[in-house]
Formats: structure tokens, sequence, C-alpha cells
């Protein structure tokens, strides 16, 4: 998925039904239960970086670099549909991780929030493999 980037914007639908409106009801869940398993300050970003890491390969500064964004843009405004939802979807589960876990602390939630995005971004990849060519 590391090839998957793709640099161009998109609009951003805040619309209750839209990848962009769901991605932030799992990221607010998501940091929820970083804080409430002890995640401080700088450990939100450890956390999302290793999501970005685990899904994409590159942290998020790399992932801005690549797309041409701005140091402070938010990296998910940019971000391709499918990539937003397994964005989503990587939180959720290593939110679900953490609390099944009982995961503790900054280095702690950062290393199960990596190991849920690597997890899914293995299933993805195995799925893009796994298809058959295209019937022209």
């Amino acid at each position: 998925m590391t090839n998957a980037i793709d640099p161009r914007p998109r609009r951003i639908n805040l619309d209750h039904n839209s990848p962009r409106a769901h991605s932030i009801r799992a990221r607010n869940d998501y940091t929820d239960t970083l804080k409430a398993h002890g995640v401080e300050e700088r450990g939100y970003m450890d956390c999302t970086e290793g999501i970005y890491t685990g899904l994409f390969g590159r942290k998020s500064h790399e992932i801005r670099q690549a797309r041409g964004l701005g140091p402070r843009t938010n990296v998910r405004d940019h971000l391709p549909e499918v990539e937003l939802i397994l964005v989503a979807a990587a939180e959720a589960l290593g939110a679900e991780r953490i609390r099944h876990e009982k995961r503790v602390g900054n280095g702690d939630c950062a290393l199960a929030s990596y190991l849920s995005a690597s997890n899914l971004r293995k299933a993805v990849e195995a799925d893009r493999q796994s298809r058959s060519p295209a019937n022209d």
C-alpha cells in the first residue's frame, strides 16, 4: 500500500454519512480510548504515527511530503476515500486491541496501534494480490 498514495486533494464532505464524518467519529472513539488508557501529550501523535506507519509504511510528515502538502496540513483531509476508510478501521481495531489487551501508556498504546494497522495492511495486500485478472 505504500505506492497507493495519491497526491490529489479531495473535497471534504462532512455529511453525517460521509467517509470523513465516519472517520471523525472513529478518531474520537480512538482518542477517548487512548486517554482512558493513560496516553498523554506526545503519545497521541505517536499512536497516530503507529497507525500511519503500520498502514502506509510512512509517517505523517512523509505522507505530506509525498503529496506536496504543507507541514501542518491534516493528512486525513487529503486521503482518497479508501485510504480514509482504512485509517478509520485501523483506529477502531487499535482501540479494540488496546482495550482487550489492557494496554497502558504512550509506548504500549502506540505499539498496539501499529500492530493493528500492520495486520490490516497485510489483509488488504493479500486481498489485492489474490484478485483474478480482469476479463477484457
